[in-house]
């Protein structure tokens, strides 16, 4: 019975199905973490942009409500011009 499997080659093309196989999984495995990879790198890319914006927006910040704070003293500073002209 088994020379009859062997004669009729089913068992060399199990062998070969096989390796097939094994090798679709593993090419897959491989493509997967490359994929995983650069998903990673992409998204590292992402997050320092996102950081560096937000220290540009920090910034900014500061100088608005720096400006703000001159606008609210010299406010104050008419204010009393006006109070004392009355």
């Amino acid at each position: 019975m088994a020379q009859d499997l062997m004669n009729s080659g089913v068992i060399p093309l199990v062998v070969v199905a096989g390796i097939v196989i094994v090798a679709i999984w593993q090419v897959g495995a491989h493509l997967r973490a490359r994929t995983t990879v650069t998903r990673e790198t992409e998204y590292r890319a992402l997050a320092d942009r996102a950081v560096r914006a937000q220290e540009i927006t920090e910034h900014r910040l500061a100088s608005v409500d720096d400006r703000f704070g001159e606008v609210t003293r010299r406010l104050a500073m008419i204010e009393g011009v006006l109070k004392d002209a009355e």
